[in-house]
């Protein structure tokens, strides 16, 4: 009784939630997949699921970004590679670089990497 309770005040909840990822293109992949829901709730839960996937990802490229800098600062003396000098001076901002973020999404499942030959005859050639 109390789980459903939980829920009706979640669901209850998620009519009064403004959510990152907006309702429209939340549909528009949503009709894209085949899935059509009017209930705006069902909507707003799948973007709170995708603005989740988006921050555990930015997250984890972030946490790559940094092993790598502190790598390269160790092998090389001075300033890293992956830090820039920020326009104001205070400091260093982070640069992502795409092997962050397919690391990162390989945790995930997605893979984003090129194969390393792709061949687009279907047979060998004969002679």
């Amino acid at each position: 009784m109390a789980e459903a309770a939980q829920l009706d005040a979640f669901l209850a909840a998620m009519t009064q939630y403004s959510p990152t990822v907006p309702d429209e293109l939340v549909e528009f992949y949503l009709q894209q997949t085949g899935f059509v829901t009017n209930d705006v709730r069902i909507t707003r839960l799948i973007s709170l699921v995708a603005h989740k996937l988006l921050l555990d990802v930015t997250h984890d490229a972030m946490q790559y970004q940094r092993i790598r800098s502190q790598s390269t600062s160790s092998t090389v003396t001075g300033t890293s590679l992956t830090a820039v000098q920020s326009s104001d001076g205070n400091g260093s901002r982070a640069v992502l670089t795409m092997e962050d973020l397919a690391a990162s999404l390989k945790e995930f499942g997605v893979n984003i990497c090129r194969p390393e030959y792709v061949s687009d005859v279907a047979e060998e050639p004969t002679n």
